[in-house]
């Protein structure tokens, strides 16, 4: 799996990935429900007394394709208790200890990881197509690859927003928050990809190209069935599909029926949690629960 596809699964289920350059898309749009594929669902039967809501998100969006309209926000204060994957308002200790872990080990560089003929094209992509400093590269090239892809997107796309920091913004003044993990935890998802896997291995790995707005794109039009394709086509995908989707939907899915089971509830997690025969909306339905899907059209 190459490290742009592993960077594209992040920005679908993992927020920790863009804390340090994030803050999230949601246009302004209109309710219609099409063809079971959508990144909003409404939650209802199974004895719950008021209908809950599943919205799928995407982590790193730029800034100039953000908008948060009256939609999302209905069903937000339709909702007593909303819920996200982590709290993105961590201490000055947390943010200490993640960039600690976020650093590769022994002092090592990416140099060490790169055949030198593909860390020079590496060097010359990060200063001459994106023009960043060489003390910045001398900085970044410290980066365990995932983190440096991070900085890599946010160089060459500008300003990034993230649907769960400006969920929080709006929800935690007047709604209860829930979170289904912490940050540690989330570190610890990182941690179990081996470095190895993660370096890249010729260009196509880490520069941002059309790639990364056919994703967008995907999402935008929030069809579900070929963001679920773009990675289960790659062979190697069985591995960060346990550790990064089945192992944490199924340790969710306890949480998410007791918070509806009491109140109304809004769940906004990556897009990448939705789909599939291990996702939330398969895992849900057959705890007994009907998810209806509501599709928004740009206007």
């Amino acid at each position: 799996m190459t490290l742009k596809k592993i960077l594209f699964l992040f920005v679908t289920t993992c927020l920790l990935l863009h804390l340090s350059i994030a803050q999230p898309v949601i246009r302004d749009l209109q309710s219609t429900v099409i063809d079971n594929n959508s990144v909003l669902w409404r939650v209802s039967g199974n004895g719950l007394k008021q209908d809950s809501y599943l919205f799928g998100t995407i982590h790193a969006v730029p800034e100039n394709r953000f908008v948060i309209n009256d939609s999302i926000k209905k069903y937000l204060n339709k909702s007593e208790v909303v819920v996200l994957e982590a709290n993105v308002d961590i201490s000055l200790k947390e943010q200490i200890d993640m960039a600690k872990k976020m650093i590769l080990p022994g002092g090592k560089t990416i140099k060490d990881y790169m055949e030198p003929q593909e860390y020079s094209k590496l060097y010359s992509y990060l200063k001459d197509s994106l023009k960043i400093s060489e003390s910045k590269i001398e900085r970044y090239i410290r980066l365990k690859p995932i983190f440096l892809s991070s900085v890599i997107l946010v160089e060459a796309i500008g300003k990034i927003k993230a649907f769960d920091v400006e969920i929080q913004k709006i929800a935690k003044k007047k709604k209860q928050m829930v979170y289904l993990e912490t940050i540690a935890e989330q570190m610890s998802f990182m941690d179990s990809i081996p470095i190895e896997k993660q370096v890249p291995k010729d260009e196509k790995d880490y520069k941002v190209d059309k790639g990364y707005f056919e994703l967008l794109s995907m999402y935008e039009k929030q069809d579900l069935n070929k963001l679920d394709s773009l990675f289960k086509s790659d062979v190697e995908f069985k591995f960060m599909e346990d550790q990064l989707l089945i192992k944490r939907n199924t340790t969710w899915v306890p949480k998410i029926q007791g918070l509806m089971n009491a109140e109304p509830t809004f769940v906004a997690v990556g897009c990448g949690h939705l789909s599939g025969e291990q996702g939330l909306i398969a895992l849900l339905r057959n705890k007994g629960y009907t998810l209806e899907p509501i599709y928004f059209r740009n206007k």
